[in-house]
């Protein structure tokens, strides 16, 4: 192994932005594999029950129906465009 580049997205973008997308190959099970989290205040007004639910129903309905992929597709070609 010659280089690692950490976040798989950032890499590509990067990797294309130099010309040299070509010369990598993406494992096919990641180094590292990290989470995002929302966070709320526990004091926050909004911080109910009903709320994280109901996101939580909507970010598995945006995965699941292939939305997540076609927006990182959207803007990773915006990005590399204006790169």
């Amino acid at each position: 192994v010659d280089y690692v580049l950490y976040e798989v997205l950032q890499g590509e973008v990067k990797l294309e932005y130099l010309g040299i997308a070509d010369q990598f190959v993406p494992l096919p099970t990641p180094v590292s594999r990290e989470g995002l989290f929302f966070t709320f205040s526990k004091a926050a007004p909004c911080n109910s029950f009903g709320l994280r639910e109901r996101l939580a129903e909507r970010l598995y309905e945006l995965v699941n129906s292939g939305r997540v992929e076609e927006l990182i597709r959207r803007y990773k070609a915006m990005y590399s465009a204006s790169s």
